[in-house]
């Protein structure tokens, strides 16, 4: 029991939480708690957690719903290209996540497999707001 007190946050928007969840729930806000370092040492158990956790510096676009939910789009693109060819061809995401689908353009730019077209930023909708879940 005392091992799991120190991973409850006691401060900031999450106090209460346990950082598990935190980190699950809401990993770009774990990305900027990461560079904390005077709030953080305080917390040693809670910094290695996130250290640990949120190794490498990628703070690319958190997915915020589908199969990778609370994934990276860098650590999607290490592990399934094909998915991120998906998302760029998917309407919805054309349509409703100008956000996301700028990330997707500089993300895919280094495969030679993708349209032109689809990578061009006038594939990205000025006018949608951005659908989180």
């Amino acid at each position: 029991m005392e091992e799991e007190n120190h991973t409850i946050l006691k401060f900031g928007k999450y106090a209460g939480c346990s950082i598990f969840n935190v980190l699950k729930d809401d990993p770009r806000y774990c990305q900027w708690l990461k560079s904390q370092e005077m709030l953080l040492s305080g917390y040693p158990q809670i910094r290695d957690l996130i250290r640990h956790h949120l190794n490498g510096d990628d703070t690319s676009y958190v997915m915020t719903w589908g199969k990778y939910k609370s994934r990276t789009i860098r650590w999607i693109k290490a592990r399934d290209h094909d998915y991120l060819k998906f998302l760029m061809k998917n309407k919805f995401v054309k349509e409703n996540c100008p956000k996301l689908l700028k990330e997707l353009i500089e993300v895919m730019k280094t495969y030679s497999d993708i349209e032109p077209e689809s990578l061009s930023e006038g594939a990205i909708p000025s006018h949608s707001p951005e659908i989180v879940s």
